[in-house]
This record gives C-alpha cells, structure tokens and sequence, in this order.
C-alpha cells in the first residue's frame, strides 16, 4: 500500500457536540462522548481504537460539556494523537457542527464519525474503496435485524447510495447507516455552501445525485444514544 493510499494520511473528525437528551436519564451531567462503556470512557475507547488502525490526526467537535471533554483530554496519557478541539458557539446540528469545523481539516477525503456510535470497520479498506471508486462520500453501512431506529438505506441499480428512508418498521431492506463517512474535498466544499442542519436528513439527499457508495460493513455495529442501547452496550 502506498503512503498516500494509508488511513495515517486522513483526518477524522467526531461528531460530539449533542446535547445527549435522549439518554441524559443515564448519563445525568456526562457528556455522551464520556459514557463509561465497561468502566472506560467511550471517548478513550474511540481513540484507542483510532489510533491502533493507525490515525494521527483527530479534530473533536465540541458543543455540550466541552469544558469536561477538555479536561478528560488533559489526563489521557495512553493516546498518542494529535487532537484538536473545535467548539460550536450553540447547538448547529450534525452539518452545521462539520461546516463549522471545515477549515481545521487537511486531508483528502475526511473521516466523519458519530461520537456515540461503535462500530469494528477497516478504515484503510474503506479508504481504498472510496478512492478507487473515485466517491463523493463513502457510507458505512451495516445490516441489522431491526431498522427502526435507524431508518434504512435503498441501492441504486448501480450500486450507489438512492436514498435513506426515514425510520420504519416495515422497511424493507436491512441496510442502515452506521454513522461512519469518508468525505472528498468536493462534498466539503458542498456542504460549506449550504445551509443544511442535519447530514442525514438535509445535506445527504443533495448528495444522492453525486457519487455516494456504501462501504458495507462485515460486523453489525452499536449506537448507544438511547437507554436501551447503552445499557445493552454497557
């Protein structure tokens, strides 16, 4: 594999500004990128896991509990990253938050992740598929037995991203979004452009005419934003 083809090139960026409403019952005061997981903050998890798969560089989008997320970093002595923090000035939605963070990226393309999403992908596989199908995003996608918490994803004749549907449960198709993207240069200039809130529900649907391909994932993954699921998770 060549250097410029290596996951150690690309930036990743975390989606960790939400006000966490839906689990803050658990979680009381924690920031949600904080939630123990097994003893361990999530946080700790997610770099440890970035790091390993060999990323250097990770900007953290901040909104809610910034301040403590700040503070966790300062003692977090077994990760050897380099990590940015960029702060949302109020809440401005899951675009609004990476438009915000735009000029600190510097690689081609971006990871974008979900700070409260777990999930086993091969980061330097799904580079190279992005790359070689010359894609305008890459979506990880993974196929669960239940899709109405997540809504479903529809291929296109060619394989393509169609179109996410919102959540259903009489979807018929498994395939979900695991929170997980690659984004070219291209799409960030897009999304700069725009005004959009939310990546799933108004950015990505202007998205559908481009090059959007599913990186399908072989394990199943897990979002702990709710009770339920931290708990299973926990």
């Amino acid at each position: 594999m060549q250097m410029a083809d290596a996951i150690s090139s690309v930036d990743a960026y975390v989606l960790a500004g939400g006000r966490g409403t839906r689990i803050k019952s658990v979680l009381g005061d924690i920031p949600k990128i904080l939630a123990p997981i097994r003893g361990t903050p999530f946080l700790d998890l997610l770099l440890l896991r970035l790091q390993a798969q060999g990323l250097h560089r990770i900007i953290l989008g901040l909104g809610v509990g910034a301040e403590a997320v700040k503070a966790h970093l300062n003692g977090a002595g077994r990760i050897n990253l380099q990590i940015e923090t960029v702060i949302e000035p109020h809440p401005l939605g899951t675009a609004g938050a990476l438009r915000h963070a735009a000029a600190h990226f510097q690689s081609d393309p971006v990871l974008v992740m979900n700070g409260d999403t777990i999930c086993d992908a091969d980061l330097d596989a799904m580079l190279i598929q992005h790359r070689r199908e010359n894609a305008y995003i890459t979506v990880a996608c993974a196929h669960v037995e239940r899709t109405d918490r997540f809504g479903s994803i529809l291929l296109d004749s060619d394989g393509s991203i169609k179109t996410f549907h919102e959540k259903s449960t009489t979807a018929t198709t498994s395939l979900v979004n695991a929170g997980l993207y690659m984004f070219s240069k291209e799409a960030l200039r897009a999304l700069v452009d725009t005004d959009a809130m939310s990546l799933e529900s108004d950015f990505m649907p202007r998205a559908f005419d481009h090059r959007v391909r599913p990186f399908i994932l072989k394990d199943t993954f897990f979002d702990f934003g709710i009770p339920e699921a931290y708990s299973q998770v926990s």
